[in-house]
C-alpha cells in the first residue's frame, strides 16, 4: 500500500470508527471498523473514546509524512511513540482493566508514561530491526524509509549494527531503573496513591515485559 493508498484509506475509516458515519456493509474494513468500536463504546463509552484516541494518534502518524523529517533522538522518540502504539496499548490496557484516572491522577505520572514510552520504542527498535530492513528491502513502498532507533544510531556515529544495538540495550537498563525510581516517588507522596493508579502504573510495567517479549520473538 502506497502512502497515498494509506492516507485514502484511513480518512475514510476514520469517521467511521467514530461512529459519525455508516459504514458501507459490502467493505469489511468499513463493517469492521465500525462494529468493533460501537461495542467498545456500549462497554464504556468515555473509556472506549480515550482508547479510539490513542488509535487515532497511532494510525495518523503513520501516514504522517514527518515521519521522514525527524532529525536526532528526541524527534524519533516523539514520532514513534506517536506511530509505534505505545498510547494505543496504554489505552487499550486502561479500558480492559476498567481503569478511570483523574485529569490530575494522569498529570502527576506524565514522566511515568513518558519513560514508558520510551522504552517501548526503544526496545521494539532493537528487536524488529532485521525485520524491518528485510520488509523495506521487499517493499521500497512510497514513502519508505527505516524509522529506526538502531538506525540513527548507525548513521549518526558510524558504528555497526551490532554495535548500535549494544549501546542501546545499555539504555534501555539504566531507563528501566530510571523508571522503578519515578514509580517509587509517586507512590510515595504525600497526596497518595490510589489503587487505580498503583494498577495502572503496574499495567504499565507489564506493558513493556510483554513488548519486549513479543519484539524478541515474532518474525
Amino acid at each position: 500500500m502506497s502512502l497515498e493508498e494509506g492516507k485514502a484509506l484511513y480518512k475514510r475509516l476514520i469517521p467511521i470508527a467514530q461512529g459519525k458515519i455508516q459504514p458501507d456493509r459490502s467493505i469489511p474494513y468499513d463493517w469492521i471498523t465500525y462494529d468493533v468500536w460501537a461495542k467498545l463504546r456500549a462497554g464504556d463509552e468515555d473509556l472506549a473514546e480515550s482508547f479510539l484516541q490513542g488509535a487515532l494518534l497511532c494510525v495518523r502518524a503513520q501516514v504522517d509524512e514527518a515521519r521522514n523529517q525527524c532529525t536526532g533522538m528526541r524527534a524519533l522518540l516523539h514520532q514513534r511513540y506517536k506511530e509505534g502504539g505505545a498510547r494505543f496499548s496504554s489505552t487499550a490496557m486502561a479500558y480492559g482493566m476498567e481503569l478511570r484516572l483523574s485529569a490530575s491522577e494522569l498529570a502527576s505520572i506524565a514522566s511515568i508514561e513518558d519513560s514508558y514510552s520510551k522504552l517501548a520504542v526503544i526496545v521494539n527498535d532493537i528487536e524488529s530491526y532485521d525485520k524491518e530492513v528485510r520488509s523495506f528491502e521487499c517493499s521500497q513502498a512510497e514513502g519508505g524509509k527505516i524509522l529506526n532507533m538502531v538506525q540513527m544510531q548507525v548513521d549518526e556515529t558510524g558504528c555497526s549494527v551490532t554495535a548500535a544495538k549494544r549501546v542501546l540495550w545499555v539504555l534501555c537498563r539504566e531507563w528501566e531503573l530510571e523508571h522503578l525510581e519515578m514509580v517509587a516517588l509517586r507512590e510515595a507522596r504525600p497526596e497518595g496513591c490510589s489503587a487505580t493508579l498503583r494498577a495502572y502504573m503496574n499495567g504499565l510495567e507489564y506493558l513493556m515485559g510483554g513488548n519486549e517479549v513479543w519484539s524478541r520473538y515474532t518474525q
